[in-house]
């Protein structure tokens, strides 16, 4: 499955910040992710872990950015993407997806492992169609600022490098990513975005009560470090960090 970043309008800077800018913890938070030669591609893995980062409107001059969506609003474009992504699936994948808000699940079905050694909450976007995996991204797309999405798919494309360029027996763990809520999408009560899979873990909390968005806990590492897209492209998604 080849994933490429899909335009959207820029986020709020802080959102920026707390999605993946919080990798500016990597002085501190800077980890050997688990890594695995494929085909003799190089093994060198950048990752980093953020534990507990929250974003609101008053924290939205930090510096990072000029960008004027605020947090209500991201919640409320996340919100509706994930109605839309629902109204793909029927009703059987509705079910797979949609957990209690307090379901157990939640904490124990995030990884930055591959999937064949922790399962995953949700489906899997290898078994969605076209249709449902372009929703299931625009999720993502609401959630996150340009720069951060572009991070998240750059990781996702470096493990389908790996996939291409694996020995048999490796392929079957790499290239997969599930999208799971906790809770129903709302823009008032609390509900999660999870999504992840090899060396890739998203926990986004969002209340519109609070009006605020938690990423808590997320992990991000990217294997290859650099590699070339399928487009001769050459991908880095750390690139300035």
């Amino acid at each position: 499955m080849t994933i490429s970043p899909l335009k959207r309008k820029a986020r709020v800077s802080n959102r920026a910040r707390v999605g993946l800018t919080s990798l500016a913890l990597v002085g501190s938070l800077l980890l050997s992710g688990c890594s695995a030669d494929s085909a003799g591609q190089p093994s060198t893995t950048s990752t980093a872990t953020a534990t507990s980062q929250s974003s609101s409107d008053s924290d939205s001059d930090s510096g990072a950015g000029t960008d004027s969506t605020t947090t209500a609003q991201t919640i409320a474009d996340t919100d509706a993407a994930a109605e839309a992504f629902l109204q793909t699936l029927s009703d059987e994948q509705r079910e797979q997806v949609v957990y209690g808000y307090d379901d157990e699940t939640k904490t124990t079905s995030w990884s930055n492992f591959p999937v064949t050694i922790v399962d995953r909450a949700g489906l899997n976007l290898a078994d969605l169609s076209e249709e449902q995996k372009t929703a299931a991204l625009a999720v993502l797309e609401g959630l996150l600022s340009d720069e951060a999405y572009s991070r998240v798919t750059g990781i996702m494309g470096g493990d389908e490098f790996l996939r291409e360029n694996a020995a048999n027996t490796e392929q079957i763990a790499l290239g997969q990513y599930y999208i799971a809520f906790f809770g129903d999408p709302s823009d008032t009560s609390a509900w999660e975005v999870q999504f992840g899979g090899h060396h890739l873990g998203i926990n986004a909390t969002l209340s519109g009560t609070d009006d605020s968005i938690t990423f808590a806990p997320t992990h991000l590492g990217a294997q290859p470090a650099v590699y070339t897209d399928v487009d001769g492209n050459e991908v880095q998604p750390f690139d300035g960090i």
